[in-house]
């Protein structure tokens, strides 16, 4: 039984983490970003939205963080694949 719980518990905390990169955000506050890209996509699961435009981003991809992590080892959903 508490196994299942953990399980349960450690599902229901997962997200997915998403880096959104647009010129669109240009001038956009940060906060005001994921509001409007959550809205357009309309997922029924948790979702971790960082916003960036290229030139914030370039700067967070050699910081230490979850932008880092996701540059070296996410998935680029623009990208076709092989």
């Amino acid at each position: 039984m508490r196994l299942e719980a953990e399980r349960l518990v450690k599902q229901a905390t997962r997200d997915l983490d998403l880096v959104v990169v647009s010129d669109a955000f240009e001038g956009l506050r940060w906060l005001d970003r994921g509001p409007r890209v959550l809205n357009a996509l309309e997922v029924p699961f948790g979702v971790e939205l960082l916003c960036y435009t290229p030139e914030e981003y370039a700067r967070k991809a050699l910081e230490l963080g979850i932008v880092r992590t996701a540059t070296l080892e996410g998935v680029d959903l623009l990208q076709p694949t092989p």
